[in-house]
């Protein structure tokens, strides 16, 4: 899930009830799945070119010298803990001494919890590749398949395996871990939907775009979760799940590819529905607190993607109608139509959601401190240079914040954001110091941005990425915490197009935005100039997504801002 081809709305059309751009400049995030006990992810995004995003994730076997579980004994890690900076107390962790804890629902998990979980299979490869000083840091886990969660039976494998017969190190195996090292804090990611990241090629999931797939994904997906989040003896954990990577935003720009039609607002096993269930199941469970994936600044930013993807993916969670928005290309943005969300499941309303996450395996900055899109340069705003291709918001704090302000208008009024900063750092040699001068606008933006891929819709495997802010509670207003949700070192995808298939994920695949020589596909039918003549910025020889990637891990610890 990895990739997300974000595009900008031209001239819009209605499908299936949601504005999709027919004619864009696509933009893209990238994810990976981890391939050891640990996370997928993806990002696919908006393109109507078929986009790619790298998810998967929690494979158990490797294929590179991966530390990987064999057994499901816990560890506690007496210095595992993430460091939060935020004080005030925590509620209760652990039920190491045998008493039920009492379950508490908090505004902001983070702040307050005074030791974050840390994954032990992480942190040993972390610690492999000369990773130290991020290595008792929190990361998010994935449950990217049915078979990473455990106890599964049937075509998803045996008590304690996966499809292959190997063991797993499942989520409750995780959880008991949490529980041994007395940490109160675990995140985790949710993402298995039926026909998952329609958009892409290397994150494609185990279950098919259809009625019966969807009851495969609530009873024998989030069921199993939700049976292993409700054991007593997690009841004191702060359980934070990040919900379904890219799958909602997809709609908002995709819905002109056959595949994310299918599983559209329209469809009664669509993502929508999906969403609604899993949000429903989760949050009847008191400790657990969700965030809902709202893609990032250079998929949404746009005005007519903003409006269009904040008014469908409130609608998921409030119900009701949404509003659907078009661009003329010339910077008016007017309403185009309303939709309307099919489906068995009611919506879950605001109190079963805790906010929204941006960047989720991206790399976007959070800030871009030599740059104002406000600001003319040779009678030309910056945002109109080809990187930004007129997309009025460059980075995720901004996005956030005003992702916020819109949802508290359609009455989402005690939400907060979350952002992926585990590879968004872009420190280095490279890094700009100060803000260029000069006329020519492109040259100018091209000197001073922090971001150095090719091409915002640039998601696979970026060369120049560093290891961003640290994980942190409630760093800026609004900002409920800077998370590791998609782990350094996992692959967002594999890079040789004659690749061996991967036998613990079989359903991931090539895209050729991992191709370090290939040319950035997302600007191929746009109508602006934004990408073309690009090439990808993807590092070389890298393996499917979510496996163990040792030279992209080593060149983030190097790029890494602030520095290690």
């Amino acid at each position: 899930m990895l990739h997300n081809p974000f595009l900008r709305a031209f001239s819009p059309k209605l499908v299936g009830g949601l504005m999709v751009a027919s004619s864009v400049a696509l933009l893209s995030a990238c994810t990976a799945a981890p391939s050891s006990s640990s996370s997928s992810s993806s990002s696919s995004s908006s393109s109507s070119s078929s986009s790619s995003s790298s998810s998967s994730s929690s494979s158990s076997s490797s294929s590179s010298g991966t530390v990987r579980p064999t057994s499901s004994s816990s560890s506690s890690s007496s210095s595992g803990t993430v460091r939060p900076t935020s004080s005030s107390s925590s509620s209760s962790s652990g039920n190491s001494s045998g008493s039920v804890a009492t379950r508490v629902h908090h505004d902001n998990p983070f702040k307050g919890a005074k030791k974050w979980y840390i994954n032990k299979w992480w942190s040993e490869n972390a610690k492999r590749d000369g990773g130290d000083k991020i290595a008792d840091f929190n990361t998010g886990v994935w449950m990217d398949r049915i078979g990473a969660i455990e106890d599964v039976g049937g075509r998803f494998g045996g008590p304690g395996t996966d499809v292959n017969g190997e063991p797993i190190y499942g989520l409750r195996d995780h959880l008991d871990d949490a529980v041994a090292q007395g940490a109160d804090l675990f995140h985790f990611v949710v993402y298995d939907l039926p026909g998952r990241d329609c958009s892409a090629e290397s994150s494609n999931g185990e279950l098919e775009a259809n009625d019966a797939e969807m009851d495969v994904y609530k009873h024998d997906y989030i069921d199993r979760i939700a049976n292993i989040l409700g054991d007593d003896k997690y009841a004191g954990i702060r359980i934070v799940a990040i919900i379904e990577i890219d799958s909602l935003p997809n709609l908002v720009t995709n819905l002109d590819l056959p595949e994310c039609e299918a599983v559209g607002p329209q469809s009664t096993f669509g993502y929508g529905e999906g969403i609604r269930y899993a949000l429903t199941k989760l949050s009847a469970i008191k400790n657990v607190h969700n965030y809902v994936d709202a893609a990032h600044s250079g998929w949404l930013g746009w005005d007519s993607q903003f409006k269009s993807g904040t008014e469908f993916l409130a609608t998921v969670v409030k119900g009701g109608s949404y509003k659907i928005f078009k661009d003329d290309g010339q910077g008016t943005v007017t309403q185009e139509g309303t939709g309307t969300i099919a489906g068995a499941t009611a919506a879950p309303g605001w109190a079963s959601i805790n906010g929204f996450i941006t960047n989720t395996a991206n790399y976007t900055p959070l800030e871009e401190p030599y740059i104002d899109p406000k600001k003319d340069v040779g009678g030309k705003p910056l945002r109109s240079a080809t990187f930004y291709d007129w997309n009025p918001r460059i980075a995720e704090l901004q996005y956030g914040a005003d992702w916020l302000a819109a949802m508290k208008t359609l009455g989402g009024t005690k939400l907060g954001m979350l952002h992926d900063t585990g590879r968004n750092g872009w420190g280095g040699s490279k890094r700009p110091t100060k803000t260029a001068s000069g006329t020519d606008i492109d040259k100018v933006v091209n000197d001073s941005r922090i971001d150095r891929r090719p091409h915002r819709g640039s998601w696979c495997n970026q060369e120049g990425s560093g290891v961003g802010e640290r994980p942190k509670a409630d760093p800026k207003s609004g900002v409920h915490a800077y998370v590791w949700t998609k782990p350094q070192g996992e692959s967002d995808g594999v890079s040789n197009e004659d690749f061996v298939v991967d036998p613990a994920d079989p359903n991931k695949k090539w895209d050729e935005m991992c191709d370090p020589d290939g040319d950035n596909h997302y600007a191929e039918d746009a109508e602006s100039t934004a990408g073309k003549g690009v090439g990808t910025g993807a590092m070389p020889d890298a393996p499917h997504a979510g496996r163990w990637y040792s030279y992209g891990f080593k060149k983030m610890l190097e790029n890494a801002y602030p520095k290690l």
